[in-house]
């Protein structure tokens, strides 16, 4: 009986996926394999974290320490 129930969740889940996607213009499900590699090829192309995302992860490293010895 469970497996049915989840089949149905799946079936119901599916067609929810379905709407969202046109109504955002989503054509097919082939869109999100080019999302996927297109952030593949961009995460692939960095050299090192951009200097703003290091900074920012310093300066939180350093509040939780300052937190830590207060």
């Amino acid at each position: 009986m469970d497996n049915y129930k989840q089949a149905l969740d799946i079936l119901q889940s599916e067609v929810l996926l379905l709407e969202m996607m046109e109504k955002r213009g989503i054509t097919g499900p082939a869109i999100f394999r080019a999302w996927l590699d297109e952030e593949k090829s961009y995460l692939s192309g960095l050299k090192s974290e951009p200097p703003e995302e290091t900074l920012e992860i310093d300066y939180y490293e350093s509040l939780v320490r300052l937190q830590k010895f207060q």
